[in-house]
């Protein structure tokens, strides 16, 4: 399995599923932000482990039709997600990112991507080392710092040297 972890934010939800339930999804190191609802719709078949989830404060971790669930701490407990040998392995906090105030701000030529400063963790994040070891994880993040397999990675898209 290749690592691709990912920074989702919007405004409705970050992960969200429609019709059906899917099976063979899984969510790991990822940081997962939504106004209203993290995850949304019938994914009960999907793996969620070692992500940030945060949410507004009348948003919620987990809705679909018949469930909601405010926190993560409540949603992990009801469902089994980001539990791991009975610990919990997601995180409900700030993730201390640096996020763009206006989308004019992003560059428009994607070989300029990398060199953006948007979406790097900052160095008190509680991201930092709080990843899950992914032994085929790509070796490099998305701004080209390396992922070392020994050590558990970043949430998210950025890889700060330790």
């Amino acid at each position: 399995m290749k690592r691709s972890t990912n920074v989702i934010i919007n405004t409705r939800c970050a992960i969200r599923s429609q019709s059906r339930d899917i099976g063979g999804l899984v969510f790991r190191n990822n940081i997962l932000i939504a106004d209203e609802a993290v995850i949304e719709g019938p994914l009960h078949q999907a793996v969620f482990e070692g992500n940030l989830y945060r949410t507004s404060a009348n948003g919620a971790v987990f809705r679909d039709s018949d469930r909601v669930f405010k926190t993560l701490v409540d949603w992990a407990r009801a469902s089994g997600r980001e539990m791991i040998d009975g610990r919990m392995a997601g995180l409900s906090q700030d993730p201390r990112l640096l996020i763009p105030d206006r989308i004019r701000e992003l560059p428009t030529d994607p070989s300029q991507l990398r060199t953006m400063p948007f979406y790097r963790v900052q160095t008190d994040s509680p991201c930092i080392g709080a990843g899950i070891i992914i032994r085929d994880n790509g070796k490099w993040d998305f701004y080209g710092n390396p992922v070392d397999i020994a050590q558990r990675p970043t949430l998210g898209v950025h890889e700060p040297p330790r």
